[in-house]
């Protein structure tokens, strides 16, 4: 797809979006710059300014919970406003990205595909994921790679707390839950919360569901054979946008077409 297609493709998403109270951001290599992508990745949102949408709003450990109905109100205004047909949706719904394994889903997600208003009889295909303002600073940045950025950032979120300084910039110690607590609405609520550090046997965890604290060692063996599992604090306090991640990691913000390495 060129980039006039994509943004003729895109300037539907937003208006669909739009009709049922949520704002649509092209993340993935177009948001990175890049031209001539084969698909799409659209992330769909709280416009800004609306108030904070939790993770737990969506429900979408309930296969018909809240996240997934928006999901569905979402393409049926699409399909009345794409001349070209109704989307074709993928028969498989993913709930997305799990932080630890027993953790609920943080995102829904759909598959579909969509003619081309540019070329007769072709399709593009179409990943949407829906996602709760809470962790959408997180979602951003995954969703828009690139995926050799991306491993690059957990490694060194992993590593920070082995205070092996040759990975941290600045050479000054990450701590955690520094922030704000905020109401449903952005609001911030008391004074600010100045954390602790992290413990010998704890870790930073990041993904595009959010940052934690873990501790332990996932499917990992003792010393006596004995299993551990690794377990999950979230700490999302206050992280509203990429640049807030990039800056609890003590990193320069990289915009997203500097993300390709």
């Amino acid at each position: 797809m060129d980039r006039e297609e994509t943004e003729a493709i895109l300037g539907r998403f937003a208006a669909a979006a739009a009709e049922v109270g949520l704002a649509s951001t092209a993340v993935g290599s177009y948001r990175r710059g890049k031209v001539g992508g084969h698909d799409l990745d659209v992330m769909l949102h709280a416009p800004e300014g609306a108030p904070l949408v939790a993770v737990a709003d969506y429900e979408f450990h309930d296969g018909d919970g809240a996240g997934f109905r928006l999901l569905e109100r979402f393409f049926a205004r699409l399909a009345a406003i794409d001349v070209g047909g109704a989307p074709f949706l993928h028969p498989h719904r993913t709930m997305g990205g799990l932080i630890g394994a027993k953790e609920a889903p943080k995102l829904g997600i759909r598959h579909c595909f969509v003619r081309s208003p540019a070329v007769p009889g072709a399709f593009r295909q179409v990943d949407f994921i829906l996602c709760p303002t809470e962790i959408i600073a997180h979602g951003l940045l995954g969703w828009s790679g690139s995926t050799s950025f991306q491993r690059s950032l957990r490694d060194y979120v992993n590593h920070a707390h082995e205070k092996n300084w040759a990975e941290v910039p600045d050479r000054r110690p990450i701590v955690g839950r520094r922030g704000w607590n905020v109401t449903r609405d952005g609001t911030r609520v008391g004074s600010l919360i100045e954390g602790r550090e992290l413990d010998e046997d704890e870790h930073w965890a990041w993904s595009q569901n959010g940052i934690a604290i873990a501790r332990g060692k996932h499917s990992s063996k003792g010393k006596d054979g004995e299993q551990f599992e690794t377990t999950y604090e979230e700490c999302n306090i206050n992280l509203r946008t990429e640049a807030d991640v990039f800056r609890f990691f003590h990193l320069d913000y990289r915009a997203p077409h500097e993300r390709c390495a």
